[in-house]
């Protein structure tokens, strides 16, 4: 949960100043690019609490950035009426992803083992 926090403090006390008047499609881009890079180092890295971390990290930035960069976005479309309905269900989806994403991957592994992730 700790390396969660820090993720996303970084991404959005650090990143918020810099992604002003950056493209959301260029945010999206990179950080889908850091996350796909990322996770293929997992094939790499020795299969240990480390080198996992040093994969992890650069995706749960890469997820916070990207959902700062989408928040942001939706709040300046959508009218001013209908910002607290959009983003309440903006977070209910996240949440909603938060919560299903680790039971599926956790069955995977249980299932499968690591090494289905990496080959």
């Amino acid at each position: 949960v700790s390396l969660q926090l820090f993720s996303s403090l970084l991404a959005q006390g650090a990143a918020a100043d810099l992604l002003l008047g950056i493209s959301v499609r260029l945010i999206l881009g990179i950080a889908c690019t850091i996350a796909a890079l990322a996770l293929a180092g997992l094939a790499f890295v020795p299969a240990s609490f480390l080198g996992l971390m040093a994969c992890h990290l650069p995706v749960l930035l890469a997820q916070f950035t990207s959902n700062l960069a989408i928040t942001s976005k939706l709040s300046a479309t959508v009218p001013e009426a209908d910002i607290g309905t959009a983003l309440g269900i903006d977070m209910a989806t996240s949440t909603l992803a938060n919560v299903v994403a680790p039971l599926v991957s956790s069955t995977i592994v249980g299932a499968r083992g690591f090494g289905c992730f990496v080959g």
